[in-house]
């Protein structure tokens, strides 16, 4: 009898023990915040919008950019540039016809462009895809630091320009048009049927991430 006494007074012991240990671990974790501290809200990302341009390629972009599409350039097939007011740099894409040879021939291979600028001598060269095409991504060193990516596709050159002046906004949005850039095809007999006219931007359900 007694036995079971002690063994329920030491039962109870332990039991209130840890309560005690579970009560102080709570609270001292509830502690951790500074008085006086606001917790940083986490930024809503901006939504993404889509341009299709009737030079045969469409692509997505944060909404809060600004673009021109430098109509008035008839020397180039489409020069779209996307700015920011709050984000120096830009980001420039190109539809125009390759560069030539030394024939006079225009390159049509994907990466036979590169070899032809002298601008891309000391980037570094990777093997990339834009718009499910093979394409090459030049890495220019320099201040500001330049991203070109570029494939050809329909005897024309495509080649999105990234001046990184504020390099992490404007690497992010690179990559997220060399993501979503799809190319259309206009020289089939399903293409001529189709209307392509400027576009404005439309809402996407996507988000910048």
């Amino acid at each position: 009898m007694k036995k079971r006494i002690l063994a329920a007074i030491f039962g109870g012991s332990a039991i209130g023990i840890i309560v005690l240990l579970l009560a102080f671990s709570f609270f001292k974790a509830g502690d951790t915040q500074v008085p006086g501290e606001t917790p940083t809200p986490t930024p809503t990302p901006p939504m993404l919008v889509v341009w299709e341009d009737p030079a045969g390629f469409t692509m997505k972009y944060p909404n809060d950019i600004t673009l021109d599409t430098n109509e008035d350039d008839d020397t180039v097939y489409a020069h779209v540039v996307l700015t920011h007011s709050d984000h120096p740099g830009s980001l420039t894409v190109w539809v125009k016809d390759p560069p030539k040879d030394t024939d006079g021939k225009p390159v049509l291979a994907f990466d036979a462009w590169v070899a032809l600028s002298p601008e891309y001598v000391e980037a570094l060269a990777l093997d990339t895809t834009l718009g499910g095409k093979p394409a090459k991504k030049l890495v220019i060193p320099g201040n500001p630091k330049k991203i070109h990516t570029g494939t050809i596709f329909e005897d024309a050159l495509f080649l999105l320009e990234a001046t990184l002046e504020d390099e992490q906004y404007w690497q992010a949005v690179h990559d997220i048009v060399q993501r979503d850039f799809i190319l259309v095809p206009l020289f089939t007999e399903e293409a001529s049927q189709e209307n392509f006219s400027w576009s404005s931007p439309v809402d996407a359900e996507e988000v910048l991430e």
